[in-house]
């Protein structure tokens, strides 16, 4: 699981796309268009989006590192967002969310190189004497 780490009203916030939050995001805004459609725009409905987004994906994101055994955060209310996030930080909240959303779906896969074979025959006769 990936955790996206931002500073936002005055607190560190692990942001965290699982299932849960996923879902629960589908179930406010639902499923029509991108996930991100409902924080675009500069009006209430898309604060307010930004608000229920940085809520959401940080409860997540500390319930998943206290299961990891890390030291308790703060879980933060949808409320505590509408009143401490200043104007000017409303769009690194968004870049956030996004981030977040991003490493979300990404898979996480060990990356293997591929092995070429040819190569490997060819070390292994200049190796030997």
């Amino acid at each position: 699981m990936k955790l996206h780490e931002v500073d936002l009203c005055g607190q560190h916030l692990h942001l965290c796309l699982n299932g849960q939050a996923l879902f629960d995001l589908y179930d406010k805004f639902g499923t029509k268009g991108f996930i991100t459609d409902p924080i675009k725009g500069s009006g209430k409905k898309s604060f307010e989006a930004v608000c229920y987004y940085l809520f959401k994906l940080s409860e997540q994101g500390e319930l998943y590192r206290r299961w990891q055994g890390q030291t308790h955060g703060p879980v933060l209310t949808e409320q505590f967002f509408r009143v401490n996030l200043a104007p000017h930080d409303v769009a690194a909240a968004k870049d956030a969310i996004r981030t977040a959303i991003v490493l979300g779906f990404q898979r996480e896969e060990k990356e293997t190189s591929d092995l070429d074979l040819g190569l490997v025959e060819l070390q292994k006769k200049t190796e030997s004497p």
